[in-house]
């Protein structure tokens, strides 16, 4: 069974260079951006070499055969199952998509309600709101006659938004689109605008809730290169932060990103990890303090800190604060970091709060209820205080001997697996069910801890 491990007298720090894969996000949507501007790009430099990623690549490479209706199979991609619809929708035969058993428990609802409004042909093959769908494509969309906005529920998941944005322009007349309900994930909307504003469509954001797109076609701009991801460099920083002495370099990465999970550099500042750039990369650094921990029992539940009362609403939600000798984190914003935030804490015996968890039960696994029973399978003490939002009170003790194992349950989930396998910095040998989960996002992560000193074994 796979095992990963300190091997036995090393001294836990981490030295060198690390390369992180490039944003899956960027990838899959310059990759659809550039299949709705008849591919004039016929390679993008930094592409991610992420699983979710290839499965774009087959997809839409699928799609331009000459007989091109069938099954198209989704795997468990989120983004390629919910950017790739609407664009079934225009593609002219019969497709029937399908995906992974975990896939077919993933929402589409809000999307495939949206097309239909606009004359999309989808039907459900099994539950109302999930895969299997029927699609009969080719059909032109266009804004419903009396219609002045399209409503599109935005607060399950911001792919949806998303991929009704990114084919906006192949609409006729355009779209108005207007958000209901509490958006999630906004600065991924966010990404997708600056990204779709970069390929030359004028696309509008009017208040918070309001998007208009004209009909339009897209134009590349003259250099289309992907930023590394910053989802899997967050690793790199917790794996700093549980290192003493520990100082790894990130090539090209840039604290200034598009992406949203960059907060986690200013997030994860209390936690002990220093990042500053310098020569075209990121150096971080394990600057340790002695901070408050989570060793004795506290019931009061903390206040929120006061970055939390006076935000700026445009701003990610994702970041740390300490009052009363607590950091506080949102899942709004930055769901994905939740796992790596929740995790390092436990281990820095660190008193935290995570709000706004919602959207974890609908990910890849059910990473809420995955945390809770791994955590608290540890000696974690993890209190739910109201829907959604937890406290940490207790931390997760050192191993209390060489070679303590924690089976890890991945429930197939790759952020599942590399969260916890920072149980292996203090000692835990760390044994995931199903490591080559990890090639959904970050192939060769594995190997990267090998070369830098960790014991795996595959």
């Amino acid at each position: 069974m796979a095992e990963l491990s300190l091997p036995v007298g090393w001294v836990p720090l981490f030295k060198g260079e690390v390369e992180v894969p490039g944003s899956k996000s960027i990838s899959n949507r310059l990759l659809l951006m550039n299949y709705l501007a008849g591919d004039p790009l016929a390679r993008i430099r930094g592409l991610s070499t992420a699983g979710d990623t290839l499965r774009m690549q087959n997809v839409l490479a699928a799609l331009k055969l000459p007989r091109s209706d069938g099954d198209v199979g989704v795997g468990d991609a989120g983004t390629v199952m919910r950017f790739v619809l609407p664009l079934l929708c225009l593609t002219p035969g019969t497709h029937h998509m399908t995906g992974t058993e975990r896939a077919h428990e993933r929402p589409m609802g809000p999307l495939v309600d949206a097309l239909r409004l606009l004359g999309a042909q989808v039907q459900y093959l099994g539950r109302t709101g999930f895969l299997p769908l029927k699609i009969e494509g080719g059909t032109a969309l266009r804004m419903p006659d009396g219609l002045d906005a399209l409503p599109i529920d935005a607060g399950m998941s911001s792919q949806f938004v998303s991929a009704l944005m990114m084919v906006a322009p192949c609409i006729d007349g355009g779209l108005r689109l207007r958000l209901l309900a509490h958006t999630v994930s906004r600065p991924y909307l966010l990404l997708t605008r600056d990204l779709m504003r970069e390929w030359g469509v004028p696309i509008e954001f009017i208040h918070e809730n309001n998007i208009n797109i004209p009909q339009c076609t897209y134009q590349p701009p003259a250099r289309v290169e992907v930023e590394p991801d910053w989802s899997s460099a967050a690793y790199w920083l917790a794996w700093t932060a549980l290192m003493p002495q520990s100082e790894l370099f990130v090539p090209n990465l840039k604290r200034c990103s598009l992406q949203a999970d960059a907060i986690c550099a200013d997030a994860f500042a209390d936690l002990g990890v220093h990042s500053i750039e310098r020569d075209g990369g990121l150096l971080l650094s394990n600057c340790s303090m002695k901070l408050p921990d989570a060793s004795t029992d506290q019931t009061k539940d903390p206040k929120p800190p006061e970055w939390r009362k006076n935000a700026d609403p445009g701003s990610s939600s994702f970041k740390s604060g300490v009052e009363h000798s607590t950091l506080h984190f949102s899942g709004l914003d930055s769901p994905d970091l939740i796992p790596t935030a929740m995790v390092l804490c436990a281990l820095k015996g660190r008193l935290a709060r995570f709000t706004e968890l919602e959207t974890l039960r609908v990910k890849e696994s059910d990473r809420l209820g995955g945390l809770m029973h791994g955590l608290r399978s540890l000696g974690a003490r993890i209190d739910e205080r109201e829907p959604g939002s937890y406290s940490l009170m207790q931390g997760i003790p050192r191993a209390s001997t060489q070679g303590q194992v924690f089976d890890l349950h991945t429930q197939g989930d790759h952020r599942m697996a590399m969260a916890f396998s920072l149980l292996a910095g203090h000692g835990y040998g760390v044994r995931p069910d199903r490591p080559e989960v990890v090639g959904k996002s970050y192939p060769g992560y594995w190997q990267t801890l090998e070369r830098l000193g960790m014991r795996w074994q595959p």
